[in-house]
């Protein structure tokens, strides 16, 4: 099984490394893909520059369109068996996706 992790982003400057640095630490098969949703306060650049190999895909909106928007081209653009969302602000933290894996919580929650 193969997991497509979609981080949504809108000017995430501050956390956008350290949360690509989790879910690349993350010890499961995975697709990592970043969609920019137009950021102004650099997250942009570093996605373009330093932060390029940190993930599989980067998809870069040319307006601000929202986070449902940024969530539908990710979506598009998963191949993963499964696909869950990762806040670029750390809201939740990517290391409990392993635990949400193992226990079956994804799987009830898709199942529902």
């Amino acid at each position: 099984m193969r997991l497509s992790i979609v981080v949504p982003c809108y000017n995430e400057k501050a956390t956008l490394e350290k949360v690509l640095d989790r879910i690349k630490d993350l010890d499961v098969a995975k697709e990592i893909i970043v969609v920019d949703d137009f950021s102004t306060d650099g997250s942009r650049e570093l996605l373009e520059g330093p932060l390029k190999g940190k993930a599989d895909k980067i998809v870069f909106h040319d307006s601000n369109q929202g986070k449902g928007a940024a969530l539908r081209s990710g979506f598009a653009h998963a191949t993963g068996d499964m696909v869950i969302v990762q806040d670029a602000d750390l809201e939740y933290d990517p290391l409990e996706i392993p635990n949400l894996l193992k226990n079956g919580t994804l799987a009830r929650l898709l199942a529902a």
